[in-house]
């Protein structure tokens, strides 16, 4: 019963449950409860980042399209702001990507220009430390990397671009 209600209030507020059932939840079907976790982190976090870019969009009638229009924009978003700086492509390094992110907002706090593009234990240390200082959540760690050997999920790096894109869009 409150599975169900939550899924009404989540419906009402636009989040898309085509594809998850409440019996899936409450059977703990791994599969779709990832699925379910993933749909309110691009709903409640991504399109929230972005909700002043897509404020002419008619809330609850977001579709498959508008979200890869939302994820491609985040990307861009994120691309242009580091374009200029040395030594990244596309968010690979990620440790030096966000210290570049962070740099092109707060340049006292990071000093990009300063920092050793090799030490990427260092430049992972003061991205994080940044983040929490600034109040950002962190969803990507050191460990993270390591074990999918420098590669970062699509899906973690948009939670965490999300995160940066509200926190530092107010700075």
């Amino acid at each position: 019963q409150n599975i169900q209600k939550a899924f009404n209030l989540f419906a009402k507020d636009g989040v898309k449950l085509s594809e998850i059932s409440e019996k899936d939840i409450n059977d703990n079907c791994q599969t779709i409860v990832l699925k379910f976790i993933w749909e309110l982190i691009s709903h409640y976090s991504i399109q929230h980042s972005l909700s002043h870019q897509q404020k002419n969009k008619e809330n609850n009638e977001l579709t498959k399209k508008t979200d890869n229009i939302s994820n491609e924009t985040l990307f861009t978003w994120a691309n242009k702001r580091i374009s200029n700086y040395p030594y990244i492509n596309n968010f690979q390094p990620y440790e030096l990507s966000i210290c570049a992110l962070l740099d092109s907002f707060l340049p006292d706090k990071i000093n990009y220009y300063g920092l050793d593009p090799k030490n990427s234990q260092n430049n992972m240390h003061l991205a994080i430390q940044t983040m929490k200082y600034l109040g950002i959540p962190i969803y990507i760690y050191p460990e993270d990397i390591l074990q999918k050997e420098n590669q970062i999920d699509e899906k973690s790096l948009l939670t965490q671009l999300s995160s940066l894109k509200s926190v530092l869009d107010i700075q």
